[in-house]
């Protein structure tokens, strides 16, 4: 009796011993925060009491060779968490696979109105000071953003034409004392949508 109770307890032990080191060489569960706004903000927050600091620049410009500069025109840098990273690139990637085609008039309102939601979500937080404005110069249509907490952003435009009204959304990575320059161009939109009043538009 004692011999079958000391090989029982032996093979336990041994049981154990397995599961740990099966535990030790599986591969780590991916981790997936479960407030990513929260954790960018955070992130965010710590690079700006910490002073680690980037600069952010670049024009606002139609055409190569003659071009059309957009001054005195609103430009915002906007948090972005992963979740709507990806949003926001599946978003253009189907654009893009569209062959840049204008999207009606209600399909594109309702994809910025994802971005206009998010901002609101960082503003619901009290963290509104977080969402960065600027305006290009009245002169050559440049904007400047001197002091951003290093971390990713979304640099967000927008403009009209006669037709249509076109989004710039770009994800970038802010570098402590670097500069990064980004133009938004009109080879670079997110996304393009049809005025409601124009052919299609609906």
């Amino acid at each position: 009796m004692t011999r079958s109770l000391t090989r029982r307890s032996a093979l336990t032990v041994l049981a154990g011993a397995m599961l740990l080191v099966a535990g030790a060489c599986a591969t780590p569960t991916a981790y997936h925060p479960t407030d990513p706004l929260g954790e960018t903000l955070s992130r965010l927050q710590d690079a700006r009491a910490s002073k680690a600091m980037g600069r952010v620049r670049g024009y606002v410009v139609f055409g190569q060779d003659i071009f059309t500069r957009f001054k005195n025109h609103p430009v915002s840098l906007v948090p972005i968490s992963p979740d709507m990273e990806d949003a926001v690139t599946a978003i253009h990637d189907g654009y893009v696979a569209d062959r840049r085609a204008p999207l009606p008039h209600r399909k594109a309102l309702a994809h910025f109105t994802t971005l206009e939601q998010h901002v609101a979500a960082i503003k619901a937080r009290g963290l509104g000071d977080l969402v960065l404005l600027t305006k290009t110069d009245p002169d050559e249509g440049r904007f400047d953003f001197p002091e951003v907490p290093a971390g990713r952003w979304l640099l967000v435009a927008r403009v009209s034409t006669s037709v249509s009204i076109a989004y710039w959304a770009i994800p970038i990575e802010v570098q402590p004392g670097a500069t990064i320059k980004q133009d938004l161009l009109d080879t670079n939109f997110w996304i393009e949508g049809l005025l409601k009043n124009s052919t299609a538009g609906e």
